[in-house]
């Protein structure tokens, strides 16, 4: 007697728990390695050290020139269209670009590192940084080169050995390292360079978990690659490189942004605040990759009607697991802060703001994912220049003000025009809509468990970490039983564990 989950509907269940669960893990690992930081360092130290991680993984994403979303949508279609046996193509011509590149990136800024580290820091730790970005160049080109391969496990592999090699071996490697470096007593440099260090010998396991599965898919194939994919593959990665760098400096500039114009110690607080509040997106990112192939696949044969109702329980998913967390920081962040060290909790009204943002950006679906996989890379790329340069003219001008609440500002403003656009050009121009009805019941639910839940037990009791605790169980309990109860209302009537179902495939 066997267990199987040969449905597409149990598959992408499968695959969305698996990245659920690894998504989790990352998020997890990243609070660890952001709470030992804090502690050890204190805010000018975290400051530093999220400086350099910020800048370095605006260079590796930047790298990647857009081609991790251009390996899935290349491979969904061929799929889709009944195309196999060219993964060794998709990845040379992903790979080799990348590379070329990245190198000569990484040499320009080996040599120019020190007018680089002059912009960014004073002069009494110029030397520190410079030489920190010398090490890190090459480092940084590999970090490119490992997301491509991690995305061609995700396609060729499973969603469970991505989710193992980027998710969790990855991030725990990190976390490793680092609290190796702080126990060794290293500076905040010092430290950036451990939690980068391990990426080359991922680099040689994810190449070696690969090379058997290429070898089993050239065997598939069966005609030659059609001619232009090269052409159809970097003109779609063109633009969604430009989108991917826009995005991860949307992602990264308040930080930047917030040491440049007020202090390292306030970029400390600030940048605990955002790893926070984007711990919480675990669940957008397992979403995303458990549904963007199928996205793809359905938006290839032309099936809007799947789409749609895909995009609906992503959707109240992402609500019912995400919102809670969310007000939970804004009517309680003072004692979460309080776990980074004491430095950390005047950034509790700050915490509030940001996660007012994110709840609205969840509330709206997988926009960017229905943008990318439709092949409108193009129309992402316009929205985040808009996001980015609304974002840097608002943070250049409310930063020096108001400080780390005038970032937080303008991030829930810039998610606002972000959503909007691309809800607009969704809705209206792809026509793809959303069952409304179960968006609004999934948020309603949340907001009334938790959102009332949390002021009550803000009235009558104290701001402090045992309060956090046991409200969080007593509320986690009534919102489960809530969901149970209200399952049909909330159109959820028809997801059922099976787990009798290998008694009807024994």
């Amino acid at each position: 007697m066997s267990v199987t989950t040969n449905s597409p509907s149990e598959k992408m269940a499968h695959s969305a728990i698996i990245s659920f669960l690894g998504s989790g893990f990352a998020a997890v690992a990243a609070l660890v390695l952001t709470i030992m930081v804090g502690r050890a360092l204190g805010a000018e130290g975290t400051g530093l050290f999220y400086l350099a991680v910020g800048l370095f993984t605006i260079a590796s994403q930047m790298l990647r020139l857009g081609s991790n979303s251009a390996v899935i949508r290349t491979i969904a279609t061929q799929r889709a269209l009944g195309t196999t046996g060219h993964a060794t193509s998709v990845l040379y011509i992903a790979v080799v670009p990348v590379l070329v590149i990245s190198v000569g990136v990484a040499v320009a800024v080996m040599l120019l590192a020190e007018p680089i580290a002059g912009f960014f820091v004073d002069a009494g730790q110029q030397e520190g940084f410079a030489s920190l970005l010398r090490e890190l160049a090459f480092l940084v080109s590999l970090s490119a080169v490992l997301a491509v391969l991690h995305t061609l496990t995700r396609m060729l592999n499973s969603v469970l050995m991505f989710t193992m090699l980027q998710n969790i071996l990855l991030p725990a490697g990190r976390v490793a390292l680092v609290g190796v470096a702080l126990w060794w007593g290293m500076d905040a440099f010092e430290v950036v360079f451990a939690w980068a260090l391990s990426i080359p010998f991922w680099v040689v396991v994810t190449t070696g978990i690969l090379l058997p599965k290429l070898r089993d898919d050239r065997k598939l194939r069966k005609d030659r690659l059609e001619q232009g994919t090269t052409r159809e593959f970097w003109n779609f990665s063109a633009s969604r490189g430009v989108g991917a760098a826009l995005e991860i400096c949307l992602e990264w500039v308040d930080v930047l942004l917030v040491a440049a114009l007020r202090s390292p110690a306030e970029a400390g607080i600030y940048a605990v605040v955002t790893r926070i509040v984007r711990a919480g997106q675990i669940i957008d990112r397992a979403m995303r990759v458990a549904v963007s192939p199928k996205i793809a696949h359905h938006l290839a044969l032309g099936e809007a009607h799947a789409v749609r109702t895909l995009h609906t329980k992503a959707t109240q998913t992402m609500i019912l697991v995400a919102w809670p967390f969310y007000l939970t920081l804004i009517f309680f962040g003072q004692p979460v802060l309080g776990i980074f060290g004491p430095e950390f909790e005047s950034g509790t009204r700050v915490l509030a703001v940001a996660a007012l943002g994110i709840m609205i950006l969840t509330s709206t679906g997988m926009l960017q994912s229905l943008i990318l996989m439709g092949g409108r890379s193009s129309w992402q790329m316009l929205v985040k220049a808009i996001s980015l340069t609304l974002s840097i003219g608002l943070n250049i001008f409310l930063i020096p003000f108001w400080g780390i609440m005038g970032a937080a500002i303008t991030w829930t403003a810039v998610i606002i025009l972000d959503a909007s656009i691309c809800g607009f050009l969704v809705y209206r121009k792809m026509r793809i809509g959303l069952e409304i009805r179960y968006v609004i019941r999934s948020a309603l639910v949340a907001f009334m468990v938790f959102g009332c839940g949390w002021l009550v037990l803000r009235l009558f009791s104290s701001q402090s970490l045992g309060a956090l605790l046991i409200g969080a169980v007593v509320l986690a309990l009534v919102y489960l039983l809530a969901i149970i109860v209200l399952r049909q209302w909330l159109g959820l009537g028809e997801l059922k564990v099976k787990l009798l179902a290998g008694r009807r495939n024994a």
